[in-house]
């Protein structure tokens, strides 16, 4: 490695360049990847540098764009950083995309999916996993398929699912064997080793973190160390070798100078130790150490565990009201984390904090209460009182309007059995002017109905005062209407249709007046037909029909329907 990185150095002094020079940095970045993170940001910063001077949207440029995007991301993701090194990696997926380089593309979304699993994204890194491990599989990327086996057994671990992510951890560790990588056995085993640790079996979590710290020890890769040490030092303090467990999280605070997310882990594993011999000012003085740097990584977990670590120092010393603090944010941190449960320890501290202003707030809201009770009661009467009245008066409408509408149905069989007289006995032989006269009736009938429910209206919005007023107007007037009604009726059946004028008679001669549709509604109405069904058969509305039959009754001069309906009768052949 060190004649290969010292061969890309030699060339990199010798090339003028530009594209050749950023594709020589972004090796270097590759070649140092695993061993000096520092100088791998160096080189991909330069190459960043040079790409914004060198021609953009060429095949070239897109792809060092993507290698060097993905060498920014992998340096925050070493840091903890995992918001800034998802962004990277996303800008990186973008340019391999546009390029057709799956190979990188996979490689970029396997590592943006560990960084949605460390930032509490689960649900959206378990979509992103199963979806990469599909394109991993297509392409043969073995090593993706590896980490992404990691990414979906970190999320079940994190979510609460332990025995599936041991299951996806095997499987992970599998296929590092397979392919011989020794950095991704080294991860497997580190993950394995949390997931049993989370399980509760401290013993094997404990015997794979040792066989991780000496794989990564054989092959001297440094990168997993703190991560390793870390989990080893959490299998310690499970099985209450708290000596070794404190030593250890001091090892890995040591061997982490550039992860701040490991050091304020360890920071906090240091407290847990000192809380657990009930030393609780060494304690506060570790967790609130960690608190800002476990703020700063964002990482929700070990938030959530910071904060409960907290609120049992204060508790431990007796100040109820910051355990009571910070107990409260672990609450809703855990809320976020898959958990919506109540948390007894916060409501026994909430008790403990807020008992004399409880017993304080109790009797003032006993008095409130009675207050309140007083009111709703006299309220209740009130309303019955306005329901009671409601009722009475709906009651009296509705019985005078039952009055009404026995009045409407009586003078209407009194108008049907006059015009079934009329037809029957004075005019045999002009059905279709009675079928006028009835098309006529029906709309007085509409008309009569109209005013009754106006009248009906007015009785149940009037006053007492204006009651009676209203109500007889509205029923005179619905009186009139009716006697309208049988007085035409009446007419009708007493006049002779020898009474008609000389100039009606006579009028046949203007028919060569009307247009073709003029003469066929007048030929319908001569046929009996009614102005619905005119105007079902010629497809127009009633309306229309009406416009009809008042040009035809204008251009003959004639006065009325019924005389029309006699016109066409008798002029039947002329239409």
């Amino acid at each position: 490695m060190d004649n290969s990185l010292a061969a890309l150095e030699s060339r990199l002094q010798n090339t003028v360049n530009l594209l050749e020079r950023i594709d020589l940095l972004n090796q270097i970045g590759e070649t140092v990847r695993y061993t000096d993170p520092e100088r791998m940001l160096a080189v991909a910063t330069e190459a960043q540098t040079l790409l914004d001077r060198s021609p953009r949207q060429s095949r070239p440029y897109l792809r060092s764009y993507g290698i060097s995007l993905e060498l920014l991301g992998y340096y925050y993701f070493l840091r903890g950083d995992f918001e800034t090194a998802y962004d990277h990696y996303q800008s990186a997926i973008h340019y391999f995309i546009q390029i057709y380089d799956d190979a990188s593309r996979c490689y970029a979304w396997t590592y943006s999916c560990l960084c949605q699993t460390y930032l509490g994204r689960w649900a959206d890194a378990m979509e992103e996993a199963v979806a990469c491990l599909d394109l991993a599989v297509a392409i043969g990327d073995r090593i993706s398929e590896s980490k992404l086996w990691l990414v979906m057994g970190t999320t079940y671990a994190r979510s609460g699912d332990h025995m599936r992510s041991i299951d996806a951890f095997s499987k992970a560790l599998q296929i590092a064997k397979e392919i011989q990588e020794p950095q991704e056995q080294i991860a497997a085993l580190r993950n394995l080793a949390d997931a049993y640790i989370g399980a509760g079996q401290y013993a094997d979590g404990v015997i794979y973190a040792n066989q991780a710290l000496a794989l990564s020890q054989e092959h001297h890769i440094q990168l997993e160390i703190g991560h390793i040490l870390f989990t080893l030092a959490q299998g310690y303090y499970g099985q209450k070798n708290f000596d070794d467990a404190l030593e250890t999280y001091r090892q890995c605070y040591e061997r982490s100078p550039q992860s701040e997310a490991l050091r304020a882990k360890s920071l906090m594993g240091q407290g847990q130790v000192y809380l657990a011999w009930q030393r609780s000012e060494e304690a506060l003085t570790h967790l609130l150490q960690a608190l800002p740097l476990i703020q700063a990584t964002q990482v929700q977990p070990e938030w959530c565990e910071c904060h409960q670590a907290l609120a049992d120092a204060y508790a431990q010393q007796g100040d109820w009201r910051n355990a009571y603090q910070h107990q409260m944010q672990f609450h809703r941190c855990r809320d976020t984390l898959f958990n919506t449960q109540s948390d007894l320890r916060l409501k026994m501290l909430e008790v403990t904090f807020r008992t004399e202003e409880a017993y304080r707030q109790a009797d003032q809201s006993q008095r409130q209460a009675q207050a309140l009770e007083a009111q709703l009661k006299q309220q209740m009467r009130e309303l019955k009182t306005q329901i009671e009245a409601e009722v009475e008066r709906r009651r009296r409408g509705e019985d005078e309007k039952n009055n009404l509408i026995d009045v409407a149905r009586k003078q209407g069989e009194q108008l049907q059995n006059l015009t079934q007289w009329m037809v029957s006995q004075q005019l045999p032989h002009h059905q279709s002017t009675i079928r006028a006269l009835f098309e006529g009736y029906s709309q007085n009938i509409q008309l009569l109905a109209f005013h009754i429910d106006a009248a009906m209206q007015k009785y149940q919005g009037a006053n007492a005062a204006e009651l009676d007023a209203s109500m007889g107007e509205q029923l005179n007037l619905a009186s009139a209407i009716i006697k309208q009604i049988q007085n035409t009726m009446r007419s009708i059946a007493n006049k002779s249709p020898d009474d008609e004028p000389q100039s009606f008679m006579d009028s046949a001669g203007l028919v060569h007046l009307l247009s073709n549709r003029e003469r066929d509604v007048l030929r319908l109405l001569a046929q009996g037909e009614s102005t619905k069904e005119i105007s079902q058969m010629l497809h127009v509305t009633e309306g229309t029909v009406r416009t009809y039959r008042y040009r035809i009754m204008q251009k003959l001069d004639i006065t009325d329907v019924a005389r029309l309906i006699h016109f066409a009768v008798r002029h039947q052949d002329a239409l």
